[in-house]
């Protein structure tokens, strides 16, 4: 069970967060509360991040996804890169497409999605759609 007390996040994922009017501990909490699937990424007893995802349609196929990420996410830069691609090529086996929405000035969160096979979709204010799909664009 996650505690709020101890969900400390990047502080650009503080700012992504502050975007929909929340804390971190609300933001991580209302995710992992919509989600479908949610999971924490721990390394050498560390969260790295907490993530998940929510069916966008009862035949399946299309999901979105979520990620917030913490300060150990950069103590750990290798560990994080390999599972990001091994969960990304996961996810795409049981759904054709996957979607998130970024904060466009959270410039590492856009060049990792992008470095993951993401490609930039619509953008609302400084929010942006990012999205991937099995064998090649949307």
């Amino acid at each position: 069970m996650i505690q709020e007390s101890d969900i400390r996040l990047r502080w650009e994922d503080e700012e992504e967060c502050a975007l929909g009017g929340m804390s971190p501990a609300e933001a991580v909490m209302d995710s992992v509360r919509r989600s479908d699937e949610a999971y924490r990424v721990v390394y050498e007893g560390e969260v790295l991040a907490y993530w998940g995802l929510r069916e966008d349609c009862i035949v399946g196929g299309r999901a979105s996804v979520w990620c917030l990420s913490t300060p150990a996410m950069d103590r750990h830069p290798g560990f994080a890169a390999r599972e990001s691609l091994m969960l990304v090529e996961s996810l795409l086996t049981d759904h054709y497409h996957l979607s998130c929405i970024v904060d466009s000035d959270y410039k590492r969160a856009v060049r990792w999605l992008e470095w993951l096979g993401f490609e930039r979709g619509h953008k609302i204010g400084r929010l942006m759609e990012m999205h991937i799909t099995r064998g090649g664009a949307a």
